[in-house]
């Protein structure tokens, strides 16, 4: 299934569009009042500035698609094997929604935030950066999802508490500025449906599914 037609806007991006619309607004009163060419100046940047932290923080509403979902939008960039566990990281540039979904339904069993540092999401050990660690107990065993932020704004809003009871496609949190999600899955139990270049939509596109456990 596509994603669905309303489209709203994250609530940790109201502070950053209000802050340039207010700015707006006091621009075009100067504009208005001082009637000089020069002061449409900062009316124009402004503007550009709260068309921009509006189409970033947009939160389009998703209609779950099949299986294990991929909990954000992006390009997958790395799939590796961690212990038992198969990690699929996905790269979310600064164009893409940064809402994170749920990518099956489970319980958290627990949430960690660990600060870190400042480099690209896109790098192989920017998994030291600031992260939000989602720890949840599956029908497959334990999942986990690390929210990593980027370079630009070290800012991570979980959306989610310990014990909570989380159903697939629902939404996790929030990463600024460029960022990455890591998902971990436990090998012997899924089949990926993902590889490395892979364009994902969270909670619509399908990151892996079930392995059979049936004999042959």
């Amino acid at each position: 299934m596509g994603p669905g037609t309303m489209v709203s806007i994250a609530r940790a991006g109201l502070p950053w569009i209000a802050m340039p619309v207010a700015g707006l607004i006091l621009s075009i009163a100067a504009f208005i009042y001082l009637d000089r060419w020069w002061t449409f100046i900062p009316v124009v940047g402004l503007a550009a500035l709260s068309g921009f932290f509006t189409i970033f923080f947009r939160d389009p509403d998703r209609m779950a698609g099949d299986g294990i979902l991929c909990p954000a939008d992006g390009k997958v960039s790395r799939i590796w094997k961690d212990g038992d566990h198969v990690v699929v990281a996905i790269f979310m540039n600064v164009h893409n929604v940064h809402v994170n979904r749920v990518p099956l339904d489970g319980k958290v069993t627990s949430v960690e935030h660990i600060d870190g540092g400042y480099l690209p999401a896109y790098r192989k050990d920017s998994d030291r950066n600031e992260r939000f660690i989602t720890t949840m107990n599956t029908r497959l065993g334990k999942v986990k999802v690390v929210q990593i932020a980027g370079v630009l704004v070290r800012r991570i809003r979980p959306y989610i508490r310990k014990d909570q009871l989380l159903v697939c496609n629902q939404k996790l949190g929030i990463v600024c500025f460029g960022s990455r999600v890591d998902t971990y899955l436990p090998v012997d139990k899924v089949e990926l449906k993902v590889k490395v270049g892979d364009r994902t939509l969270a909670g619509v596109t399908t990151l892996a599914t079930e392995r059979s456990m049936s004999p042959g």
